[in-house]
């Protein structure tokens, strides 16, 4: 094929290039950084750059060297141009364009970028293309969209077309402003910065400017885009992705659905069940995304289309449980989410995945029933047979199931005497074994108070406190008892002190070792046991008589350490509630139970700090 192309004399454009080569005239690369700027070429320039790149395919070998080094002098100024002539029909001119195109060195990081933006596009030229696309997700995560003009930088002037497109859809996968200032403002922006590009991503940049201003005339637009990308992907596989189509095509489906236009949006989902193979990961991300959307007619045609792995796998049947429980379908799904149970019976492993799974779903019931298979078809000393334990009794403890709790944490209690478990529940799972059988106390403590004996409730707890002096949970417990004479009071008291000034040496010894820390995986230990002391200090003090401002120093402390932890946003409300600023309490247990909706416990306490709403502030 290459000996077609053309040259002087005679000469193939590969024995051009070779003798150059050997005479030491290599072709122009950019000897200058380009900085990416929204400035068109004047009409006049455009005319000279159209002419140039026709030059690329002159039949005199001096015109072509002639015009690639006057388009290497113009640099991002002819970007687009050359970038829409590597398709050209004529070979030579294509082939010098792509050159070209690839040689461009681009200043990434521009001066007026914010300081995260231009540390994650720090040496992003010289990076691979899965560190590019994880540099891309990262700008999208900046908060007040402040990675969107690199993006847009990123669609226009990233060589490699996919990458441009999921720089595009980056953007687009963003929650819109909504007020009609910031609109016009974000508008503005992506037509500044995006040009008259007639790239695929460009276009599509246009057509979400369009969406934001008037969604239902951009419905025409962005079928005719979503079809033209179905046709790149089958005719140019390289320039799309089966990822990158489904996702504009999901994109499409839900702005569709914003518009209330539902057939037409359920028609849209339908065309990406072509882009389907039938892997269990791709199958279980596409049922997880119809699911969301409702799609309950399409997660019926995907399970008929590939019968045999939603027969193979749990996680995959599960799925279609859900799906049915959620139409209200509840005898289906019982009988549904059944089978799911009794595929891989013994293997105890895929057990433990799919109880994890079904727990982040709210499926409690199903969650139970998995673990349980666990604990019965694994060793009681084994690994996965205490994991199960330990996770199965907080989630029984969150239903106010305690007594079912502690029964299933003294299974555990009971294997523990072997020295060999011991070390592994220390080793493997970090845990002491005077704290798990202090939960145990606890948790029968709490089903005793439930049942009002009052005598049974002491004396757990009182084991409890023996078995782990610094049980915060125990403690406060102790804080709260009705009915409590002097002697508990000052002896709780007492044991509460003592556990404070624990964890207020705890978080003094991690923030050193913290500041002192120099590797990432060193430092990522160290933030979390920093992050815990500051918790453990906070739930203690913001729940009992403590110091409530160093309680909330603390927990706002671990947040810094671990943003958005459900658990730690949970302490902040209870340290404000403490406080009587029930406005933010409010506001972080309702964030808390965002991240963790199907949590019980954060439930009751959102209930009842929402109740305290329009209280006096305790003096």
């Amino acid at each position: 094929m290459l000996s077609s192309f053309r040259g002087s004399n005679g000469y193939t454009t590969c024995q051009a290039v070779l003798l150059m080569v050997l005479a030491g005239f290599a072709l122009p690369l950019y000897a200058q950084t380009d900085s990416p700027s929204t400035n068109e070429p004047a009409p006049i320039l455009q005319r000279e750059i159209d002419r140039l790149i026709l030059e690329l395919g002159d039949t005199q070998y001096a015109n072509r060297v002639r015009a690639q080094a006057k388009l290497t002098e113009l640099g991002l100024g002819a970007f687009d141009a050359l970038h829409r002539a590597q398709d050209h029909d004529d070979i030579e001119i294509a082939m010098r364009a792509r050159y070209l195109v690839r040689s461009m060195r681009i200043q990434w990081a521009l001066p007026d970028d914010p300081p995260a933006v231009r540390k994650l596009l720090s040496g992003y030229g010289e990076r691979s293309n899965a560190e590019r696309k994880n540099r891309m997700e990262n700008l999208s995560k900046l908060p007040e969209n402040q990675g969107v003009v690199a993006l847009c930088r990123l669609v226009r002037y990233e060589a490699n077309e996919p990458l441009s497109k999921r720089a595009a859809l980056l953007i687009m996968q963003q929650d819109p402003p909504k007020e009609a200032v910031k609109i016009d403002s974000v508008v503005q922006t992506l037509r500044k910065q995006v040009g008259k590009s007639r790239r695929t991503a460009a276009n599509w940049m246009r057509a979400y400017a369009q969406t934001l201003v008037d969604p239902e005339s951009a419905v025409a637009t962005w079928d005719k885009l979503t079809r033209a990308e179905e046709v790149t992907l089958s005719q140019f596989p390289k320039e799309s992705s089966r990822d990158i189509t489904r996702d504009v095509l999901r994109w499409q489906a839900a702005m569709l659905r914003e518009l209330n236009r539902h057939d037409e949006g359920i028609a849209v989902i339908r065309r990406t069940l072509d882009l389907l193979e039938g892997t269990k990961q791709q199958l279980l991300d596409m049922i997880d995304w119809l699911v969301e959307r409702e799609a309950w007619t399409v997660i019926d045609e995907i399970v008929d289309r590939f019968p045999v792995e939603f027969n193979k796998y749990a996680d995959l049947v599960y799925r279609v449980a859900e799906s049915q429980a959620r139409q209200g379908r509840q005898e289906q799904a019982e009988k549904t989410a059944a089978r799911a149970l009794a595929i891989n019976p013994d293997d105890s492993r895929t057990h433990v995945e799919s109880a994890i799974w079904l727990q982040r779903r709210g499926l409690i019931p199903w969650c139970e029933k998995e673990y349980r298979q666990v604990i019965k078809i694994s060793p009681a000393e084994s690994r996965q047979h205490i994991y199960s334990c330990f996770l199965l009794s907080e989630i029984l403890h969150d239903q106010d199931r305690d007594l079912d709790a502690a029964n299933v944490l003294q299974g555990v209690v009971e294997v523990m005497k072997q020295p060999q478990v011991m070390k592994d529940i220390k080793d493997g799972f970090q845990r002491e074994p005077g704290g798990i059988r202090s939960r145990m106390y606890y948790f029968f403590a709490q089903h005793h108070a439930r049942n009002n004996e009052q005598q049974k409730h002491r004396e757990f707890l009182e084991k409890g406190i023996q078995e782990d002096p610094r049980d915060a949970d125990v403690l406060i417990a102790m804080h709260r008892l009705p009915k409590a004479d002097a002697a508990w009071k000052e002896k709780t008291q007492q044991a509460i002190d003592a556990a404070v000034k624990h964890f207020q040496g705890e978080v003094k010894r991690y923030e050193t070792l913290f500041r002192q820390g120099d590797s990432p995986v060193q430092l990522d230990a160290l933030r979390r046991q920093l992050a815990s002391a500051n918790n453990q200090l906070a739930w203690l003090a913001g729940n009992t008589n403590g110091d409530l401002d160093e309680a909330l120093r603390c927990s706002q402390r671990s947040l810094e350490l671990r943003p958005g932890s459900a658990g730690y946003l949970d302490t902040l409300a209870h340290c404000y509630y403490a406080k009587g600023d029930y406005q933010n309490a409010v506001k972080n247990q309702l964030e808390a139970v965002s991240k963790e909706p199907h949590s019980a416990q954060m439930q009751r306490q959102l209930k009842l700090f929402q109740k305290s709403l329009g209280k006096p502030q305790p003096k």
